[in-house]
């Protein structure tokens, strides 16, 4: 979500060069994991890690896991507060709290963390990332529109 601001703060080609580094590594990293957990017949990163670094390093694994997921999670329900509260108060002309929506996305988070079977919801998957695509492509014929129009702005 950030990623675009990332970018023009570090310029399109130093962004661009270290994108493609970063995901090179990221890939030679997967690559070398996966060989070590076919070697070892272990299919867990935590017990991979068990098993190459010892009990406490698997601990502080799955402790930086569960940070990372909490941070995931806590800048997706700022993401979605926001846009919520900015949609409504665009929509209305209205100027409303962002605390309720804080509190809609924790009772749908809530409440969607308690489903088991994930299968239910391939649907509702499907059409999301579908909307995501006309989304994507609406917006860039938009942009491209009005570039052709306009021109390049100075930003």
């Amino acid at each position: 979500m950030f990623q675009p601001k990332a970018f023009a703060n570090g310029g399109w080609g130093a962004s661009g060069i270290f994108m493609i580094l970063t995901g090179i590594v990221s890939l030679i990293a997967c690559r070398m994991l996966v060989y070590v957990g076919l070697q070892a017949h272990i299919y867990s990163y935590p017990l991979l890690v068990e098993r190459i670094l010892g009990k406490k390093s698997r601990f502080l694994l799955e402790v930086a896991i569960a940070l990372t997921q909490y941070g995931f999670v806590v800048s997706y329900v700022v993401y979605l507060t926001t846009s919520w509260s900015t949609a409504i108060n665009t929509f209305f002309s209205v100027d409303t709290d962002p605390f309720p929506y804080a509190v809609a996305v924790f009772v749908i988070f809530t409440l969607l963390s308690w489903v088991r079977d994930l299968t239910k919801f391939s649907f509702a998957f499907t059409f999301g990332v579908l909307m995501i695509v006309i989304t994507v492509i609406y917006l860039m014929g938009y942009a491209c529109k009005m570039i052709a129009e306009n021109g390049m702005g100075p930003n």
